[in-house]
Parts: C-alpha cells; structure tokens; sequence
C-alpha cells in the first residue's frame, strides 16, 4: 500500500454540508462531524456524531455488553473537545487496551481499529468514494497499513473482522447481539440503519482499518496523560460507565479540514496522472477570457459608465431618489425573504403532519424518524424567529405595502432618468457607446463560466476513476476477508472467537495477489505486515 507524507497544506478552511470545520483566534474553535471506531475483529463499534454547537466537552455513551467474545472486547464511550487553539482533543474508553487483546490468525494481539471521521451528509462509503474521508491510527497494535500514529487524509479503509476471528460484516456482528438497547452504536441508533441510506452499510465489507492514505502534514497528533485532560476540563465521570481503559489523544484541527488534491490521490491509488495538458488547455482558455472581459471593460465600457455617474450624481434630487429606490428595494426582499420562510413552514408542517401519519400507521417508524422530526420542527422555529428579525427591523406596516413602495420609487427613478437623457445628449451618446461592448463582455463571461464547468466535469470525471481505483482495494481485502469466512463460515455465535487447531492461525493462500489488479500499485506490503503489531 503506498503512503506518503504531505508536504504542503492546500486550500482554506471550508464549510463541508452540515459540518463546519471553523478556527479563529476570536473566538473557540468548532467541529462537526461523525467519529466512528470499530475494534480488529468487529465485535464493537460506536459512532460520535460531534455538534459544532457544542463548547466544551461532548460524550457519547456505547451500550454496556452489545458486543461478542466477552468483556475485553467491549467499548463504552467516545467524548471529544476543540481547544481554542485548534486541537481536537478524543478520549476513547472500554476494556481493549490499546496494545490488544487475545490473538489473531496471525497471532497477533486484537486492537482497537483506526478512528475515521466524516463531515457534512455523507455517509462512510460515500465519503471514502469521494476522497473525503479521514482516519486517525492510534494503535500500533492494529491491522492498519498506516505506517505511524497520526491522521490520514483521502482514505481507503478496509475490514479485517475474519482475520481477526470476527465478523466480516457490521450485519454479522448485529445478527449476534441485542440490537434493541440504546446506544447500539453510540450516537447511532440501530434502528437508524434501514433505509435507502444509512451511515454504515451492513452487508459489505465491515471497515475498521485503513487499507490506504496521507499523513496529514503537520497533524501534530500526540497522546494525551491525566495532567492534560485535566487542565482541559475533563471528567470521566460523564461516562455512564467506563471501561478499564482509557485512550486519549489529539491533533491538529486543521489535519481533517482538506482532502489531497486529486493528481496527489492518484499517486496515492498508483493512477498514472495524464490530465495536466487538460487543466492547462482548460485553465488557459478561462484566464483569456477571464483578461478579456476586464479589458473589455477598461478599455470600452468604463470610462463611459464613470461619466454618466458623475451626471447622474450631479443632477438636482437624484441623491434623494437614489436612496429611497434603494430603501424601497430593501423592504421589498425582505418581504419576498418573509414570503419565502412562510412557504417553507407550511411545506415543512406538511411534513412533518405526514410523519405523525406513519408513527400511527407504520410498524416500521423508528428513531431515525423521531429525529428527523424534531429537526423541521427546529426548522419551523428558526424561520418563524427569521421573519420576526424581519418585521422588528422594517415594521409590519412597511412590510405590508412593500412591492406598491418599490414600483412608485422605481417609477420615479425611471422617470428621472428619462428627463436626464432629454437634457443631455452626452448621456445618451455613452449609454449607446457601451450596448456593443457590454454584449461582448457578457459573451466573454458566459464562455469564461463554460471553462470553469469543464474543469468541475473533468474533475468529476477524474473523482470517478479514483472511487473504482479505492474500490478495487477494497474488493482485495475483502477477497482475503471472504476467503476466511468461506474457509472457516459465518460467525453463529456470540462467543466462538478462539480458535480451535494451529490451522486457523494461517491465512488463506488462494487470494488474487495485488499485483494482479489492472492499474493499481501497492507498494510497501511487506514492510507494513513486519511492522504490524510488533508488540502482539
């Protein structure tokens, strides 16, 4: 597998859907997300879904004995924090240590697995398709191809359950346990995963490992001791029941705010890079037509549209008919704003009526549902509070008479500047001068505007190529991963982990070598595998 370390960091801090990832020295550095860990051979697993409202400590608790193979291999909660300085702070707790429990096919120890996080709507796979998703290894005792302790960026994850004597699938491992106690998955609720798109997806393959990624450059990732949770305000206490360890860490929030630009995910994935002459031609073409619309306008248009300017602000009474035509528009889009918000809560009170339908009618309600509720009733709350910011800033009165006042003060403007045309030709000799030109501008912007959309198609076109390429990696894992479920069968039992002869300590040889993937390079297998869990 190949990896490497970055060596610059690209691109701003955004917003990413929902999740914002958000530092400034102003004010307390936010984070939101969904936090997700399974152990080496699936016999747990909890989600943290951090609200970037939140300041402070944020826990979340994993239901007490829904695992397999007994209480070494129980997790019970995950609580994470944002420094004001930038540092995401997670204390993971449960009865694994950090250095594993009990033995593998390889006879090495069972470890928690590597920590991934996603931001905005996306779910796991999604993520991980689309360059988005971030890991952080924490365990050197894993089955990670992670080289070294740090965050990843633009991973590829892959499962290791069987290898493990686990469960091949997040499904296998429910299909043991009581699923109807809360906290199933810590923040995800078990009932939440039907559907057409849940977070996880239980009949693939049970990721909880990286397959493949980039050290975030500069991720600053390092453990974490007492005297530090404790000048940061921590309390295991807000842990309804914690494990016999606790495994703290932190990193720079900045590590999961950018994916790799996309040629350095394709040197990552072993992809030739053959697209540069492409963003050349493309880019070329934008920045003519970029120079040639502001040409336009410096060279044709501006000189006459600063001129009639200076006759229109020179015009008795235009400086009083200007401001009330710009007032008048104020009013009118905030009254089209209040429209707006009332259209949308009698959509959403439509919704949510249809909703109280199927929680009476629909065996199949569930919490997902509950909390999708509760969201638009939020939402309905935050537009009523929208439109009275509306009405206390302008006056219900203004408001009400909004779209007359607009067209009597626009009909005045309009007025003012026929009478300045009639009185003076120059005027009108550089509003006719600028038709031709500004015909020529928009053209130039238009196809500007085209360029810039076949650099988001190639680009798309390009993401594509990349997702097969990180599904192929994944299908080889998960070739080796249903090789040893077909050897040995699907777990039926909540507590058949040990093995039974020296045979199931070896690994199946009769798995496609990765070489023998078309286009795909990986690199470093060996030394990885030797580095793997040396103190198993």
């Amino acid at each position: 597998m190949t990896y490497k370390t970055t060596t610059q960091f690209l691109g701003t801090l955004t917003t990413l859907g929902l999740a914002t990832l958000f530092t400034s020295p102003a004010q307390a550095a936010s984070l939101g997300g969904t936090f997700s860990v399974f152990l080496d051979c699936n016999n747990d697993g909890m989600a943290h879904q951090r609200n970037q409202n939140i300041n402070g400590w944020q826990f979340t608790q994993d239901a007490v004995g829904d695992n397999t193979d007994g209480p070494l291999y129980d997790m019970r909660g995950m609580a994470t924090t944002v420094t004001n300085d930038g540092k995401v702070v997670v204390v993971m707790t449960g009865n694994t240590s950090i250095n594993g429990e009990g033995r593998d096919r390889s006879s090495n120890a069972i470890a928690w697995g590597d920590l991934f996080f996603t931001s905005g709507k996306k779910t796991f796979e999604e993520a991980q398709n689309s360059g988005k998703l971030f890991a952080i290894n924490f365990s050197q005792a894993n089955d990670s191809n992670a080289p070294g302790v740090g965050v990843y960026n633009s991973v590829t994850a892959q499962g290791v359950g069987m290898h493990n004597f686990g469960h091949r699938t997040y499904g296998n491992y429910m299909d043991l346990v009581d699923t109807n106690v809360s906290n199933f998955f810590g923040d995800i609720q078990s009932d939440e995963l039907g559907g057409n798109n849940p977070y996880y997806n239980l009949t693939g393959p049970g990721y909880n490992v990286m397959a493949q990624g980039t050290r975030a450059y500069n991720d600053g990732f390092s453990f974490v001791d007492s005297t530090r949770l404790s000048d940061l305000g921590f309390d295991a206490s807000g842990f309804d029941r914690a494990g016999e360890h606790l495994i703290a860490f932190e990193f720079n929030l900045k590590a999961l705010t950018q994916p790799l630009p996309l040629d350095e995910q394709a040197e990552q994935l072993g992809v030739e890079w053959i697209w540069d002459d492409d963003f050349q031609t493309i880019n070329d073409e934008y920045n003519r037509l970029q120079a040639e619309q502001k040409r336009i306008w410096n060279e044709e248009i501006k000189d006459h549209w600063n001129e009639n300017k200076e006759i229109r602000k020179g015009t008795p009474g235009f400086n009083e008919i200007w401001a009330n035509r710009q007032a008048a528009l104020n009013v009118r889009n905030a009254a089209n704003k209040i429209q707006k918000q009332v259209k949308f809560i009698t959509k959403t009170e439509g919704q949510i009526a249809e909703l109280n339908e199927r929680e009476a009618n629909d065996p199949t309600w569930n919490t997902k549902d509950e909390k999708y509720r509760k969201f638009l009733q939020d939402e309905i709350k935050n537009a009523n509070k929208e439109i009275q910011k509306i009405e206390n800033k302008h006056g219900t009165e203004a408001l009400a008479t909004a779209q007359d006042d607009w067209k009597t003060a626009n009909r005045a403007y309009d007025n003012l500047i026929n009478q300045i045309r009639a009185d003076n030709p120059r005027y009108v000799d550089n509003e006719e001068a600028i038709v031709e030109p500004t015909a020529r501008r928009k053209t130039a912007i238009a196809q500007r505007n085209v360029q810039k959309q076949k650099r988001k198609d190639l680009e798309r076109e390009i993401q594509d190529i990349l997702a097969n390429t990180r599904q192929e990696v994944v299908a080889q894992a998960e070739a080796k991963e249903q090789a040893l479920e077909e050897k040995y069968g699907v777990r039926t039992s909540a507590s058949d982990r040990t093995a039974t002869n020296l045979s199931e300590f070896e690994e199946p040889v009769d798995v496609p070598e990765p070489s023998a993937l078309a286009g795909l390079m990986l690199l470093g297998l060996g030394a990885t595998q030797l580095r793997r869990k040396n103190n198993g």
